[in-house]
C-alpha cells in the first residue's frame, strides 16, 4: 500500500500479487492496475474476489470503478450503493468505504466522456471528512484523514475545472494531518502545472519528494519536465537514477534508455528499444513506452505507422494521466491517413 501511494504500481503489484486472495489485497491491487492504465488486469482481480466476498465494501466500490471505465454509469451506482449499505457500523469503517467510493468515482471521471456523478463523489468524500474529523484526534488515521482530503480536493477539481483554490486548501490539510503523504503535494503540482506557472509547478513537486524521497509520481515528473521541456538531459539523470533504483528490476527500466536515443534524434535506437520492451513486458508494458515509439515514428517521418502505438497508449494510459499534448499526438498520427479527417477534428476537440 505504501507503494501504490508513491507510484510505485509495479512494486505495489508484485507484492499483492503473491495475497490476492485476501480482499484487502485484491481492492490495492486493482487499485495498483488501475493507475498504471491496466484496466483488464484489473477487472480481473476484482472478478476473481468477488467471487469468494460478493459483499466486501471495497471490492464493490472497485467493481463500479471498473464499471466507470467501462462507461456503464448506471450498474457502478448499483455498486457504490451496496459498498456504502455493506459498511459497518464504526465511524472509521464508514469514513473509509466511503472514502474509496468516492475516490473509485473521482479516479474513473474525466471532463471529456463526463461518466460518473463527480458531485456524488464530493458528498460521499466531504461525509467521510465529517466522520473522521469528529473522532478524537488521538484515534484518528493520519493517513486516512491525508488520503480522504486529497481525494476530496480531486474530486473538487473535477467538479469545478478551472478553479484550484478550494482543491489546493484541502491539499494542504491533508499534509497538515500527516506531512510525509507526498501525494497531496504532488497533487498539488498538478494545479500549479495546469497554470502553466513552472517555478512553483517544480519547487512543489521537489517538496513532494523531500516529505518522501521514495515518491516516484513526484520524481518521474521532474525527469519528464527535464527531458522534454527544459531539454537538459544532464539535470534529468539523477531522477531517471532514482526511479530506476527505487522500481523492482524489468524491461521497463530500459525506457530511461529509449529516451535518452529519441532526445539525440537516434529515432531508430528508440523505436528499436522500445519495441523490445514491450515484446518482453507485454502487458505490463510501462504506457509512456507506446507513445515515445509513436513519436520516434513520427520523427523518422514514418507518422502512419505510429498509429497502433498511439492507441495502444490510448488503451493502456490511465485516463487521468492523458494530457491535451496526447490528443494532438493522435491527430498528427491520424493526419496523414485519408478518411481519418474527421476524427483528427473530434482529437483535436478532445485535446481542447
Amino acid at each position: 500500500v505504501n507503494a501504490y501511494y508513491n507510484g510505485k504500481y509495479a512494486s505495489a503489484v508484485s507484492i499483492l500479487e503473491k495475497t490476492a486472495d485476501k480482499p484487502d489485497a485484491a481492492y490495492w491491487l486493482a487499485q495498483s492496475y488501475f493507475e498504471d492504465g491496466k484496466y483488464q488486469l484489473a477487472n480481473a482481480a476484482i472478478t476473481k474476489a468477488l467471487g469468494a466476498n460478493a459483499n466486501n465494501p471495497y471490492l464493490l466500490a472497485a467493481k463500479g470503478q471498473m464499471q466507470l471505465f467501462e462507461k456503464k454509469a448506471a450498474e457502478a451506482k448499483q455498486s457504490f450503493d451496496a459498498a456504502i449499505a455493506a459498511a459497518g457500523k464504526d465511524e472509521e469503517d464508514k469514513a473509509r468505504v466511503l472514502n474509496a467510493v468516492g475516490h473509485a468515482i473521482t479516479r474513473a471521471y474525466n471532463n471529456v466522456d463526463k461518466v460518473g456523478d463527480i458531485n456524488f463523489a464530493v458528498a460521499k468524500l466531504t461525509e467521510a471528512k465529517n466522520l473522521v474529523l469528529a473522532m478524537k484526534e488521538k484515534k484518528r488515521d493520519a493517513k486516512l484523514v491525508a488520503d480522504i482530503h486529497t481525494n476530496l480536493a480531486d474530486a473538487t477539481l473535477k467538479a469545478t475545472p478551472g478553479e484550484g483554490s478550494r482543491a489546493f486548501v484541502f491539499y494542504q490539510e491533508a499534509l497538515t494531518a500527516d506531512p510525509t503523504f507526498a501525494k497531496a503535494e504532488y497533487r498539488k503540482a498538478m494545479i500549479f502545472k495546469s497554470q502553466n506557472n513552472v517555478p512553483l509547478y517544480l519547487e512543489t513537486l521537489e517538496k513532494a519528494v523531500t516529505a518522501n524521497p521514495a515518491n516516484v509520481s513526484a520524481l518521474d515528473k521532474l525527469y519528464e519536465y527535464y527531458i522534454f521541456t527544459a531539454q537538459d538531459a544532464a539535470k534529468a539523470k539523477p531522477y531517471g537514477d532514482k526511479i530506476v533504483a527505487l522500481l523492482p528490476p524489468g524491461p521497463n527500466n530500459e525506457y530511461f534508455k529509449a529516451v535518452g536515443a529519441y532526445q539525440t534524434k537516434n529515432y531508430t535506437e528508440a523505436i528499436n528499444i522500445g519495441k523490445t520492451i514491450i515484446s518482453q513486458a507485454g502487458e505490463k508494458t510501462k504506457p509512456e513506452t507506446y507513445k515515445l515509439v509513436a513519436y520516434s515514428l513520427i520523427g523518422n517521418k514514418d507518422t502512419a505507422a505510429a498509429i497502433p502505438f498511439v492507441e495502444d497508449y490510448f488503451k493502456n494510459q490511465a485516463q487521468e494521466n492523458i494530457v491535451p499534448k496526447d490528443y494532438a499526438l493522435k491527430a498528427t498520427a491520424y493526419s496523414t491517413t485519408p478518411g481519418k479527417e474527421a476524427e483528427v477534428v473530434k482529437t483535436y476537440m478532445d485535446a481542447a
